[in-house]
């Protein structure tokens, strides 16, 4: 997400909000934040961010002490009328999602999916 996403009750201009440093990831309550926004996942991450978007440093984003999330394997993708499918894995033994989380069982393991993004899934295990 943008970090001066929302509607602010007196900054009604993203660039006037961008100059008085009021971004979703302060705590200012005359923000409204959109409905889908979603916390930065790592806190040193989101540290460094607030240092940028809210008191205004500058700096190259230091990202040694972030965790990266497995990527999973797509082995195939099917687009129709602009809906795309993603095959993830083959030889599925047993499958399970719901809105927030998912896995699938093959024959070399299981694989967990954090599914709250609605339409995309990331690998969580």
């Amino acid at each position: 997400m943008h970090p001066y996403k929302g509607i602010h009750k007196t900054c009604k201009l993203l660039e006037e909000r961008a100059i008085k440093r009021i971004s979703v990831l302060g705590n200012d309550p005359d923000l409204v934040i959109p409905a889908f926004y979603e916390p930065v996942g790592n806190k040193e991450l989101e540290s460094q961010y607030r240092r940028i978007f809210d008191d205004g440093e500058r700096f190259l984003i230091q990202v040694d002490q972030v965790q990266v999330k497995k990527v999973h394997r797509v082995i195939s993708q099917i687009t129709h009328a602009g809906v795309s499918v993603k095959v993830i894995a083959d030889k599925v033994l047993d499958s399970y999602f719901n809105e927030s989380l998912g896995y699938a069982k093959t024959e070399s393991g299981t694989d967990l999916f954090d599914c709250s993004l609605h339409g995309n899934l990331n690998h969580i295990g």
